[in-house]
């Protein structure tokens, strides 16, 4: 079910803190839009602080609609997934997660590795799931620190394969890195976010997915 973002709000109140939101680097946003992302943090934080639509608008010279597209760019959507949050700041972002349509590399089968690695955590039952609980269980113990290592993680994730008896001709074992950088960039998402969530446990459990 869609909701909205003041929906958002109150069903997950530790979200009006956006200083707990995920941390993205302003060096790694185009300069050209580097401006507007700390003018749409302003705006938001503002909305969530005063409640009022009007009032912000009037304060930034913004015309009311264009703020009510950016909070429900950053907070609306499904109630069973995780709002884009700091992403839906940036300017031009794409939020929608791209479907890999082309087979995988295979050693018989060249291909790109676009979209590969999401591929892997649809296509392999209880992946998603089991990297989550990997995370999920050690932020039950220590909430505020380096829950887990990258190598450990990407120990799991290699180990899940291997159960799932993936084919050893396939992605990614036909690449030199085996897709380390894929997995170190979906633990440090998946780590903010839970982290995020693991501030006040929800009523219903909500498993939100990534966006690789």
């Amino acid at each position: 079910m869609r909701i909205t973002w003041r929906q958002r709000l109150e069903q997950n109140p530790e979200m009006r803190n956006i200083d707990s939101w995920p941390a993205i680097d302003v060096n790694t946003i185009k300069k050209e839009n580097r401006t507007s992302f700390i003018l749409n943090k302003r705006i938001v934080a503002c909305v969530i602080k005063e409640g009022k639509v009007t009032s912000v608008a009037n304060k930034f010279d913004v015309n009311r609609a264009t703020i009510n597209r950016l909070m429900a760019r950053t907070l609306g959507g499904s109630s069973d997934e995780s709002p884009a949050l700091t992403k839906g700041l940036i300017p031009y972002y794409r939020l929608t997660t791209p479907v890999r349509k082309s087979a995988l590399d295979t050693l018989y089968y060249k291909a790109n590795h676009q979209h590969a690695f999401r591929f892997l955590l649809d296509e392999i039952p209880d992946m998603r799931d089991g990297l989550d609980e990997m995370i999920i269980a050690a932020l039950k113990d220590k909430p505020n620190s380096q829950v887990t290592s990258c190598a450990s993680f990407y120990g799991e994730f290699k180990r899940r394969l291997v159960e799932a008896n993936w084919p050893t001709d396939t992605y990614p074992y036909t690449t030199s890195t085996f897709a380390r950088e894929s997995v170190r960039r979906y633990y440090h998402e998946r780590l903010d976010i839970l982290r995020l969530l693991q501030i006040k446990t929800p009523k219903r459990e909500i498993r939100p997915r990534a966006t690789i």
